[in-house]
């Protein structure tokens, strides 16, 4: 697949601009940041452009230009002019344009701040439980149980230096950035098998065993916990604004579908 995309390349006109808005020009057609942020939109919705690394903005650039060549290449073999491509083409559109009106009408939405008082007694929101972990990422599994058993003999203003010491040589560079500080964690967004190892670890306690993940082994610390509690209204105006919007939204969509229902020729087969 790869020899067959380097062939695509070379024969096509792939040009990284200099200047301008253009990212890239493939064939005398500029892809600017407009175009990477909805394709970022469309497979990642909650990521944009300006949120991503160097090297990640480098590998979207890199399938934008093979999802363009591979098209290109679709199009010379006339598959853009197949039955199936256009009713897909059709759906997809549909698609986009419903979710773009759904976009427009929630705009107009206005929420009053004794709708979100209400909707604040209404659901009563509250905050997960936060754990402030601290982490490092090291080559063996030998050098990760060393570090816990000096983290275990240690005592708490000793375990801070250790971190502080060691993240030097972690391998992930956040906790390079950081000196091992992951800050505060909703327990939620901690995924397995780290929360699972961090259910019996206590406050100034390390999770015992090391943690085998994509670049290395974990060693994690349990700094502090910050148990659930009910969120004030203040910290939870935004969400509470969000789920009003949502409810009022789903109002509107509702009554203007019904409405162009009743306007629209509308005939059934009864097949």
């Amino acid at each position: 697949m790869k020899k067959t995309l380097s062939m695509l390349l070379l024969c096509s006109g792939i040009i990284y601009a200099a200047a301008s808005d253009a990212i890239v020009t493939i064939d005398g057609k500029d892809i600017n940041t407009d175009y990477l942020n909805v394709v970022l939109e469309r497979n990642y919705p909650n990521v944009s452009l300006n949120q991503l690394s160097d090297e990640q903005k480098k590998v979207l650039v890199q399938q934008v230009i093979e999802k363009k060549v591979l098209s290109k290449e679709a199009k010379k073999l006339g598959l853009d002019k197949k039955e199936r491509f256009k009713k897909s083409l059709e759906v997809l559109s549909d698609d986009l344009l419903v979710a773009q009106l759904v976009e427009h009408e929630r705009e107009k939405i206005t929420v009053s701040n004794d709708e979100i008082k209400a909707m604040y007694m209404a659901i009563k929101p509250t905050v997960n439980t936060q754990l402030h972990l601290r982490q490092l990422v090291l080559n063996t599994q030998e050098g990760a149980e060393a570090t816990i058993k000096k983290l275990q003999d240690s005592k708490h203003e000793e375990v801070l230096k250790i971190f502080q010491e060691l993240s030097v040589a972690s391998l992930d560079s956040t906790s390079v950035k950081t000196q091992g500080d992951l800050g505060w964690i909703s327990v939620e967004k901690i995924v397995e098998p780290f929360r699972s190892a961090l259910v019996n670890t206590k406050p100034h306690e390390v999770v015992k065993t090391p943690i085998k993940g994509q670049m290395g082994w974990h060693v994690i610390y349990l700094d502090e916990v910050k148990p659930q509690r009910e969120a004030t209204i203040e910290e939870s105006k935004a969400a509470l604004e969000n789920a009003v919007k949502n409810e009022k939204l789903q109002k509107i969509v509702q009554e203007k579908i019904d409405k162009l229902k009743r306007e629209s020729k509308i005939v059934e087969s009864s097949k």
